[in-house]
C-alpha cells in the first residue's frame, strides 16, 4: 500500500493509500484535505497490471500547481479533470492562475487532451490563468501534431510558467528552493 503525504504548501494522494483510493475502471475516489484535493484513479491495460496516475494540488502565493504522475488516458482522465476543474470556479477561492506541470506525465491521451482544454474554455471564462509547465518530449510532440500549444500556454519549467503568470509566486518558489553555488 502507498500512503498519503500531506505538507503545508500541498496534498499528494497515493493510489490504493489511506486517505485516497483508486477504484478498478477507472473510478475514482475522492477525498478533500488541507484546501486541496487528493485524487487518485486506477488505469488498467488489457493484459497488464493497473497502473495508477497520481495527482499532487499545491498553492503557492496565488497559483494552484497541478502534477499528474502517471499515465492521462481514458480510465484516469476524470481524475485530472475533477483536479482541475474546481479551481476554475471564480468563487471558490481567489486565485491568479493555474500550473500544470506535466514533467512525470509518461502519456496523455485524446481524452487527457479534452479536459485540458476543458480546463482551458473554463480558466478564459474565470478570468484565471491557465498554463502547462516541463513537457516531456513525448507529450510536446502531441501537444504539437494536435495544435495544444496553441490552445495553452506552454512553458518549459515551471519557474517559467510562474514567472509569466505571477511574481509573487516566483518569488515565493524561489524563496524555497535552494539556490545553486557557483
Amino acid at each position: 500500500m502507498r500512503g498519503l503525504s500531506v505538507g503545508r504548501t500541498g496534498v499528494t494522494a497515493r493510489a490504493n493509500g489511506a486517505g485516497g483510493q483508486a477504484l478498478p475502471n477507472g473510478r475514482v475516489h475522492r477525498n478533500k484535505g488541507n484546501g486541496m484535493g487528493i485524487i487518485s484513479a486506477a488505469s488498467a491495460r488489457a493484459g497488464q497490471d493497473q497502473e495508477f496516475m497520481e495527482l499532487s494540488i499545491r498553492q503557492i502565493a496565488d497559483v494552484v500547481i497541478v502534477a499528474p504522475t502517471g499515465r492521462i488516458d481514458h480510465a484516469s482522465a476524470s481524475a485530472l479533470q475533477q483536479g482541475l476543474l474546481p479551481l476554475m470556479e471564480a468563487s471558490s477561492r481567489r486565485i491568479g492562475g493555474v500550473v500544470i506541470d506535466m514533467g512525470h506525465v509518461e502519456y496523455i491521451s485524446s481524452m487527457g487532451l479534452r479536459v485540458l482544454m476543458v480546463a482551458a474554455k473554463q480558466a478564459r471564462a474565470a478570468r484565471i490563468s491557465i498554463a502547462v509547465a516541463a513537457l516531456p518530449p513525448v507529450i510536446a510532440e502531441i501537444f504539437a501534431i494536435s495544435r495544444f500549444d496553441a490552445v495553452l500556454d506552454v512553458h518549459a519549467s515551471l519557474r517559467r510558467a510562474l514567472e509569466s503568470i505571477s511574481q509573487s509566486a516566483l518569488a515565493e518558489l524561489d524563496a524555497t528552493q535552494p539556490r545553486a553555488s557557483a
